[in-house]
């Protein structure tokens, strides 16, 4: 049974990439963090965000890679990533409830290239935002 062990510690090391072996071992993980976005009124400045935390690691070595949204933001609002955060902002032009799913890809500051340190670096979350 040990030779089996060492066996497969040796297959993931030589075929997998040891950090996101860490990574998943620790939990490292990308979680967006659950709350309700602000509703706006049209014509009026609308500001809010998504915002990402790490959980089991420190987070400040952390940012957006990229993301989509599927959906429908409502019209006039836009979406722009900094750092951990999405923020959606602009002046919404149509009244409506809007319903939508942010998809985020987490990378590390040090390396653009390191997605795979984070176990869960790949993170969804459904929102609404009423316009009024």
């Amino acid at each position: 049974m040990k030779v089996v062990k060492i066996l497969l510690f040796v297959f993931c090391i030589t075929f997998i990439n040891c950090q996101s072996i860490v990574g998943c071992l620790l939990k490292i993980e990308a979680k967006i963090v659950d709350r309700n976005l602000n509703n706006g009124i049209v014509g009026q400045l609308y500001e809010d965000y998504v915002e990402v935390t790490i959980v089991n690691a420190s987070d400040e070595y952390y940012y957006i890679k990229e993301f989509t949204i599927e959906g429908n933001l409502p019209p006039g609002i836009t979406a722009t990533s900094d750092g951990r955060k999405l923020y959606l902002d602009g002046r919404p032009t149509l009244a409506g409830t809007y319903d939508f799913n942010v998809t985020l890809i987490l990378t590390d500051y040090n390396d653009e290239n390191s997605s795979d340190r984070i176990c869960g670096n790949t993170v969804s979350k459904s929102f609404q935002i009423t316009i009024y």
